[in-house]
């Protein structure tokens, strides 16, 4: 149906996700329903819309995002499920009480648990939004930006992480690293891939978005 490397193309076509109205949205609030819904009509657009042979369907038995034949008027057998995830760059560095393996695992058991064929691609995207640099730390820009605590951490953490090791990480190698450590620890089966989508300028600096694309066995 879609590969992860068509998944990566269409999610980056997002419109309006790389202006500086987007990124002050960004640097506030959690964006995953803009997310959801924006992928909803990308991924049909992709499929079609005059007659389409496949209908992207919402909150199909609690999944974010399934497609379906349009000849299957039950929408009872999928032939691709997306369940989505929304955090912070540095949250996932530090592991926090293990939040995010447990949402993760959370969201492949829901997926598992559907039990349908080997063959329909299954997957678990997450979003995870980060700076280039870290805002000028005044009173009012720490209430502003959600989740400051988990930016600073996260540039300390790689930091430490590329003196430790005598080497110099990106914030998105270093991703790689903990992202598929925490599907490894639940399915060794599970293949990820992330990249970067710049998202704007706020607060005096650049801000992205980090996706991870999982495909669930």
């Amino acid at each position: 149906m879609l590969s992860p490397r068509e998944l990566q193309r269409i999610i980056k076509e997002i419109n309006g996700i790389q202006t500086e109205e987007f990124a002050l949205r960004l640097v506030q609030r959690s964006m995953e329903n803009y997310m959801r819904d924006q992928l909803i009509m990308k991924l049909q657009n992709h499929l079609g819309v005059l007659k389409p042979k496949y209908l992207v369907i919402p909150e199909w038995k609690y999944c974010d995002i399934s497609i379906h034949s349009s000849d299957n008027i039950k929408f009872d057998k999928p032939s691709l499920v997306i369940e989505l995830k929304w955090s912070t760059v540095g949250y996932a560095l530090m592991g926090k009480e293990k939040f995010i393996e447990r949402e993760i695992r959370k969201d492949v058991e829901k997926i598992k648990n559907l039990n349908l064929p080997t063959d329909i691609p299954k997957y678990q995207i997450f979003f995870m939004r980060h700076p280039h640099e870290l805002p000028t730390p005044r009173k009012n820009y720490y209430s502003f930006i959600r989740g400051y605590d988990h930016h600073k951490k996260g540039s300390i953490i790689l930091q430490e992480y590329n003196v430790a090791n005598k080497i110099s990480s990106t914030i998105e190698q270093l991703l790689y690293q903990k992202m598929d450590g925490y599907y490894q620890n639940i399915d060794s089966r599970i293949k990820t891939k992330i990249f970067q989508i710049p998202s704007g300028n706020a607060l005096g600096t650049d801000w992205s978005i980090y996706v991870t694309i999982a495909s669930i066995p």
